[in-house]
């Protein structure tokens, strides 16, 4: 995770990324397709 002071739209962004990295990670957990 990176840190942008002052930048909240950066830290967001940042965050929703990592939480799409997880989600697809979780799918392809799921899903016969690796």
């Amino acid at each position: 995770m990176y840190k942008h002071s002052g930048v909240d739209g950066e830290s967001m962004t940042e965050d929703v990324c990592d939480a799409a990295v997880r989600y697809a990670t979780a799918l392809g957990d799921l899903l016969p397709r690796g």
